[in-house]
């Protein structure tokens, strides 16, 4: 990867890491999604949609992103494109229904810590690979 190709990568990755976090503040405050009208679909879509994965901010710069994914760890990405999936897919299951489905609320906060675990992986490998750079 280029200098500057780096440098921006590492720029966004921070952003989008707080937009994730973003997300999972709003996702992860039960009180506020089941007292949440559901003709207020304002915060309640990002949860619900099927493609939410696809549609949260972190997800629609992931996929521009891919490549510069791939070329850092192709393999922890893939575990990172999966997990966030699942972190929807956990959150969509449990605010469908928070009485019964329970369980995948869970599964919902130990995917999205799997996913910061996966992003903080990705912002020390490029701050490692841009050391490494200015070092040689």
């Amino acid at each position: 990867m280029e200098l500057l190709n780096l440098q921006r990568f590492i720029k966004e990755l921070s952003i989008a890491a707080k937009l994730h976090l973003e997300w999972c503040a709003v996702s992860l405050d039960k009180r506020n999604l089941r007292a949440m009208p559901r003709h207020n679909l304002e915060h309640i879509d990002c949860v619900l949609s099927i493609d939410s994965h696809k549609n949260c901010e972190f997800g629609k710069w992931f996929k521009v992103n891919r490549q510069s994914f791939d070329n850092l760890d192709e393999f922890r990405t893939h575990q990172l494109k999966r997990d966030h999936y699942q972190m929807h897919e956990a959150a969509r299951i449990y605010y469908s229904n928070p009485e019964k489905n329970a369980v995948y609320f869970s599964r919902l906060v130990s995917k999205q810590e799997e996913v910061v675990d996966h992003i903080t992986h990705f912002k020390s490998l490029s701050n490692r690979l841009l050391k490494d750079f200015f070092m040689s």
